[in-house]
């Protein structure tokens, strides 16, 4: 059945079952399978390998001094956009140990993160 022809029976259908001519836009028409085009399923995650590098080594009882993910503690405004760069840090660093875990690198699964409010750098530990 040719594609047109198929796209007026579905326009008689929704119409006869329907009784309602507003429901089927003439914009809406259908198409092969093999025309339809497919698009991303959301962004593709980046790793930094020095912040992996460094979780595979962790050990209970030990911390990682994470000074390349320090914040500049003074410059925030309010103590809510203080709170979400701490966030969107721990965030990232919850990603790469997801993806630790996803991968058997690592078999713990939880971290804890305190931060050193004075130079602004999150010190990694596992969480008991």
């Amino acid at each position: 059945m040719a594609t047109q022809e198929l796209t007026n029976l579905v326009t008689a259908t929704l119409l006869g079952e329907r009784g309602n001519t507003e429901l089927m836009s003439k914009d809406f028409k259908v198409i092969n399978l093999s025309d339809v085009v497919k698009s991303r399923r959301g962004a593709v995650a980046q790793y930094d390998d020095g912040l992996l590098a460094a979780l595979t080594t962790l050990t209970k009882g030990d911390a990682i001094f994470a000074e390349p993910l320090a914040i500049d503690v003074g410059s925030y405004d309010t103590d809510e956009a203080l709170l979400n760069a701490k966030q969107n840090v721990a965030q990232n660093v919850r990603k790469h140990v997801r993806h630790l875990v996803s991968t058997k690198a690592v078999t713990w699964t939880r971290i804890k993160l305190d931060w050193d409010m004075i130079t602004g750098v999150p010190q990694i530990s596992i969480k008991e």
